[in-house]
């Protein structure tokens, strides 16, 4: 793989070409991007990073040929080459979700070109597993696979399957994968992406932007069932399109999305206790329905990223309370 571009998955905070690993704050006198390794995928495609280590941050790319490869480094020591994940292949440019399920252990999750639900397990230092199908899940070829550690050795993915509906499916790579089930009938784009929380110990808060744009959530874990999808104050956004979630305090989710105008939107709350009107985000704007990262860069404030409509990327960080 040659040259490329960083997008931070949620444990590394990218400030316009600094990496801030947890505990470092550092908002100005940024330093200049830099390629990493010389690697390449399709021109804006997503690029997935975990920490994998108290300094050390992990990539996953899917290259432009389809095949997924890693690399692993920090901005301060510099990274690694890049390498192929056990031959794992995915549309070019697909996302790849990753998750610490152990702690030197890294389990990956892809939509494989005729859309099969496909996971890896492994490291950098000690190599990768074979890569193997997820309870025979499906959804549509590189769609997005959202999962969360629902338990100490649990992972619960959820997709949008080729018609729509909203599945789910937990079990670990050791102990194996269960069935797919639906989640209330949920339904949404095909292979549209869905967002997920770990809004307590044992529950899971989801959101999805519908078929006619509207958002909606729903809560609940596999063991005891899921509850009815319901409105988030009215917000809306384009058919499909991203939510970012993050949980901004005990029983607290913030969202952000962009509009069907381009507009960047929040709003807060709970299904419990429901949830706040939508407000603008410092006017800011990107194209209609695009991805906003959003990541907590302190225990009252929050970091965004977006790509604005000329194709610059630009960041501002908020204290919750002001929003």
């Amino acid at each position: 793989m040659n040259s490329g571009l960083i997008l931070t998955g949620k444990d590394v905070r990218l400030f316009m070409g600094y990496f801030l690993l947890p505990g470092q704050i550092k908002p100005y006198g940024l330093l200049p991007w830099a390629g990493v390794s010389e690697g390449r995928s399709k021109p804006g495609a997503p690029i997935t990073a975990v920490m994998s280590g108290s300094d050390r941050v992990t990539l996953f790319a899917t290259d432009p040929n389809g095949g997924i490869y890693t690399a692993s480094g920090s901005p301060q020591g510099g990274w690694g080459p890049w390498a192929g994940v056990s031959e794992g292949r995915s549309k070019p440019g697909a996302p790849i979700t990753a998750v610490m399920s152990g702690p030197d252990r890294v389990t990956l999750f892809v939509t494989d070109p005729n859309g099969g639900i496909y996971t890896a397990s492994g490291s950098p230092q000690d190599g990768w597993g074979p890569w193997a199908g997820v309870s025979e899940g499906r959804s549509t070829p590189g769609a997005p696979i959202a999962a969360v550690m629902s338990g100490s050795d649990r992972v619960t993915l959820f997709v949008t399957d080729p018609n729509g509906g909203i599945y789910t499916a937990s079990g670990s790579p050791q102990g194996g994968w269960g069935p797919w089930a639906g989640v209330s009938e949920g339904r949404c784009k095909p292979g549209a992406p869905i967002a997920a929380v770990m809004s307590n110990s044992d529950r899971v808060t989801l959101f999805v932007t519908d078929p006619n744009g509207g958002i909606y959530t729903a809560s609940g874990s596999p063991q005891n069932g899921w509850g009815p999808w319901a409105g988030v104050s009215e917000g809306r956004s384009t058919p499909g399109a991203p939510i970012a979630a993050v949980m901004s305090g005990p029983d607290r989710v913030t969202l952000f999305v962009a509009d069907t105008n381009g507009g960047i939107y929040t709003a807060s709350g709970s299904l419990q206790d429901g949830w706040g009107p939508w407000a603008g985000v410092s006017e800011g704007r990107s194209t209609p329905g695009a991805p906003i990262a959003a990541v907590m860069s302190g225990s009252d404030r929050v970091t965004l990223f977006v790509t604005d409509p000329n194709g610059g990327i630009y960041t501002i960080s908020i204290k919750l309370r002001k929003l």
